[in-house]
């Protein structure tokens, strides 16, 4: 497991935009958070067992392979608090010290995501099997807006019991007992077969 604190405006990873031929982020705002985060995942590693893996690269006209050594080639799960600086009039809705508004969510997860493979702590974003934290975003202090980010694999939450198995009908029982999706199903409750198979 990896934990580790980035202080920082957390901003999220939007679009990429194509100066000629290179391809580069839109905003030097999430340049600068990513590289903050970046620099903090590589010092957390520390002396965390590494795995080698390779990766194929393309150089001008031939592709080469390198080895990468990172700390996770398995699926893993990461934790992230976001704390935004409170702004002098928040939204009505955010009152509660959490922010349901500001930036998507999903953006700010996915400059993290990308963050971590930089670093070199999981071998592709792709093997984030899930951001477990919800709510993520809360409200602090002016001075120090920051990310908090747990990294571990699944075995190693499972292990810490830290991910409990919840299906949707565990869900949807424990808000109120309703089946969301009897659209879906017959009335036998098996689901109904659409052009999408489900």
């Amino acid at each position: 497991m990896i934990a580790f604190t980035v202080y920082g405006d957390p901003y999220p990873q939007g679009s990429m935009k194509r100066i000629g031929k290179n391809i580069i982020p839109d905003s030097p705002k999430m340049t600068r958070w990513r590289n903050l985060v970046i620099v903090a995942a590589r010092a957390a590693r520390g002396s965390h067992p590494r795995v080698t893996v390779k990766r194929k690269r393309k150089l001008g006209k031939r592709t080469v392979t390198i080895d990468r050594h990172v700390c996770y080639d398995e699926p893993i799960v990461v934790w992230v608090w976001f704390y935004f600086a409170t702004p002098p009039k928040p939204r009505a809705g955010d009152r509660s010290g959490y922010i349901g508004s500001t930036y998507d969510t999903d953006k700010l997860f996915r400059a993290i995501g990308d963050a971590l493979e930089a670093a070199d702590v999981v071998s592709n974003d792709k093997r984030v099997a899930g951001w477990p934290v919800t709510p993520a975003r809360q409200y602090c202090d002016e001075a120090h807006p920051r990310a908090e980010i747990i990294v571990a694999s699944v075995s190693e939450a499972l292990a810490a019991n830290l991910l409990p198995v919840t299906t949707f009908a565990e869900v949807t029982g424990k808000l109120g007992g309703r089946q969301f999706d009897n659209a879906n199903r017959d009335a036998d409750g098996s689901p109904v077969r659409g052009r999408d198979g489900l």
